[in-house]
């Protein structure tokens, strides 16, 4: 239901996690958003997965690549 897009209320960042039964809730961390990056002005040569993986471990963790925007120009 949530996936694939960061969610805001009142421009705060919700962040979701699943909780187990019986877990104490004020011992829940969050610790990571995935969020989608959008880079622009890349050459066309470099329009591929492999520098996309390069560019999203950069900072964090590369988790997806949408090979549907490889237009080029």
């Amino acid at each position: 239901m949530f996936n694939h897009s960061p969610w805001f209320s009142n421009n705060n960042l919700l962040v979701w996690c699943r909780i187990q039964p019986r877990e104490i809730l004020s011992q829940v961390f969050l610790f990571w958003v995935p969020f989608w990056v959008q880079v622009h002005e890349v050459p066309v040569d470099f329009m591929m997965k492999t520098v996309g993986h390069s560019l999203g471990n950069y900072k964090g963790k590369f988790m997806e690549y949408d090979e549907n925007n490889n237009k080029g120009g």
